[in-house]
């Protein structure tokens, strides 16, 4: 029986996070009945549970060294694993646990990851001598594979876009209802916000979120949630605004993955920052509008061929609102190609399904 192990940001109550690892599991786990999955997770309890997969600690050290014996292939992804935007300690972390199991004598691939920014020369340094000795090289986007191409990795880059891409969105569902349980109702549009604030900020800064709930509220007579993606990090902004305005909820209910997509495909606009709320918001077929706190975010909005011009620091919430009404009025021609974008990415995420398997099956000869 091979021995799969998988490393990434799990177990940490952030949706995105277990959107990819729910997506990798459900192609996986059709591949070999002989082929045994552990994930390693900050939860290990709950990402058993919730993903029906073997899982274990991922620190400390020597826990995670017992997990990697007799490991036939190590698995890194997917997610934003090798930056250092929000500390030193993430490269460290992911790239020493890739040495610890091609030690151990496993196959290693960096699998539909994404890269940047690394602005430390040291951190810069090991990423090039880690991934040059991994034997499957795969990130989800252009600006990750010219960054590595801009550090010297000499390794041949393949972009698998992210696996969230996989996911459909529910024929049908009750995200209506779920919605008007959560605040929206009335005959104005649904509108969905999730905000956060910038890495490394201490200090959350609800105003300009507050002027554009009120500009949407007023101008366009919108229903509006507040959605805390991340509840560890983005709950105490969300409820900032909400307690300064009359009328906006706060998504609180523990709602499952599906569940989420069917209240997303039941909205009306998706006004995100994180990643991967607006990747749901994609492949669930709902309109949408960035704002950038990273370059991962602009990178897929111009993989979905969205406009990539607001920022979370210095968003004009009246230009943010204008657009807004725009979107809803059918007036974006971005817009409608948006599902053609999304089902051309989803092929191209087929085909890097395809290349992990055959990378574990034993057929890879990159």
């Amino acid at each position: 029986m091979k021995k799969l192990v998988i490393s990434g940001y799990y177990g940490f109550n952030n949706l995105g996070d277990e959107a990819i690892l729910h997506s990798l599991l459900e192609e996986i786990k059709c591949w070999d009945e002989d082929l045994e999955v552990t994930v390693l997770s900050g939860n290990e309890g709950f990402t058993s549970q919730t993903h029906s997969v073997l899982a274990a600690p991922r620190w400390p050290l020597p826990e995670v060294k017992k997990t990697l014996e007799n490991c036939d292939i190590f698995l890194t992804g997917g997610g934003s694993l090798l930056q250092d935007k929000t500390g030193v300690k993430s490269i460290p972390y992911y790239l020493g646990l890739n040495r610890v199991a091609r030690n151990e004598g496993a196959l290693t691939t960096l699998f539909s990851c994404g890269v940047g920014p690394i602005n430390r020369a040291y951190l810069r340094w090991l990423t090039r001598q880690e991934l040059d000795k991994i034997d499957l090289l795969t990130v989800r986007d252009e600006y990750s594979r010219d960054l590595l191409e801009e550090l010297g990795v000499k390794k041949e880059i393949e972009i698998v876009p992210d696996p969230v891409f996989l996911l459909s969105p529910p024929a049908q569902g009750n995200g209506r209802a779920l919605l008007e349980r959560e605040g929206i109702s009335g005959p104005g549009p649904r509108i969905l916000i999730a905000p956060r604030t910038n890495p490394g900020e201490k200090d959350i800064n609800p105003r300009p979120w507050v002027e554009l709930c009120n500009r949407l509220q007023y101008e366009l007579g919108a229903g509006i949630v507040i959605w805390p993606m991340h509840a560890g990090e983005d709950m105490k902004l969300s409820k900032a605004i909400s307690k300064s305005l009359k009328g906006v909820a706060v998504l609180e209910g523990n709602y499952s993955l599906p569940r989420f997509l069917e209240i997303l495909k039941d909205t009306d606009l998706l006004i995100g920052v994180r990643f991967h709320s607006l990747l749901l918001g994609a492949v669930s077929g709902c309109p949408l509008i960035g704002i950038s706190y990273d370059p991962k975010v602009r990178s897929l909005l111009n993989q979905l061929g969205l406009p990539g011009d607001f920022e979370v620091n210095d968003f004009s919430p009246s230009a943010v609102t204008l657009r807004a009404e725009r979107i809803l009025d059918g007036g974006c021609i971005e817009q409608d190609k948006l599902g053609e974008n999304v089902e051309k990415l989803r092929e191209k995420t087929r085909r890097g399904m395809k290349l992990l398997r055959e990378f574990i099956g034993g057929e890879y000869y990159g």
